[in-house]
């Protein structure tokens, strides 16, 4: 049986941390169901989350041992492989030591200073506060608002 050979076209987001399992989107072509389909990470292999539609995918991150930029691929076959070259990069673990303000009402919108290691520049940068989520402004390695 023959099937057009599946691209990559882009991931999101196109960072997660290191330990792995990060929700990625990925979109593409020539995407669909198969019971021998899967991600391919920097050739670290996981299995498909889903088939969103035939330009669209979700997959969980493998881990990896060191930060840096590795490349996503997908499979349906088992064997042939997409070289599309798009990357995701492995980021270190983000730690947080402090968060400041000078007052933080519960209906929210209040500046907050958050200071931690290893924060890197992305617009795809954002804190998490329950359910809510909200974009974070790099300052610095160390931090962000």
């Amino acid at each position: 049986m023959f099937y057009a050979t599946p691209s990559v076209a882009s991931v999101f987001p196109s960072f997660g941390d290191s330990k792995g399992q990060t929700p990625v989107t990925i979109s593409g072509e020539h995407f669909f169901n198969s019971s021998l389909a899967f991600c391919s990470f920097g050739g670290s292999q996981v299995p498909l989350q889903s088939v969103i539609s035939s330009t669209k995918l979700t997959c969980k991150s493998p881990g990896s041992m060191t930060a840096g930029a590795v490349a996503v691929e997908v499979s349906f076959n088992g064997f042939d492989v997409s070289s599309s070259g798009i990357t995701f990069l492995y980021t270190n673990s983000v730690a947080l030591h402090s968060i400041s303000s000078s007052e933080a009402p519960s209906s929210g919108r209040t500046l907050l200073t958050i200071h931690g290691t290893d924060f890197f520049v992305s617009t795809e940068s954002h804190c998490k506060f329950g359910n809510q989520t909200v974009p974070a402004l790099y300052q610095s390695r160390d931090t962000v608002v």
